[in-house]
């Protein structure tokens, strides 16, 4: 009386499917959890350098527009020395 999928039946590459599936189950909960955390920081990942980019477009701006400001500023004033 053995089982109804006894792997004298089956296949080479039905059994190495069915060990490889076995193994996947011995996963202990801290390794599912850790596969779980990695899969969610790649999925935030993008959103992380959205918003990194987002903020360094920012302070580029504030940058280029207060030397724009400054260079106006200061080049009005040179002219109105040199009349």
């Amino acid at each position: 009386m053995g089982k109804k999928e006894s792997q004298g039946n089956q296949s080479m590459v039905d059994r190495y499917r069915k060990n490889i599936g076995k193994q996947d189950y011995k996963k202990s909960k801290h390794e599912v959890k850790e596969s779980v955390n990695k899969a969610q920081m790649k999925r935030s990942a993008k959103q992380i350098y959205q918003e990194l980019s987002l903020m360094v477009g920012a302070m580029l701006f504030v940058f280029f527009f207060l030397y724009a400001v400054f260079y106006l500023i200061l080049t009005k004033e040179g002219k109105k020395n040199d009349i």
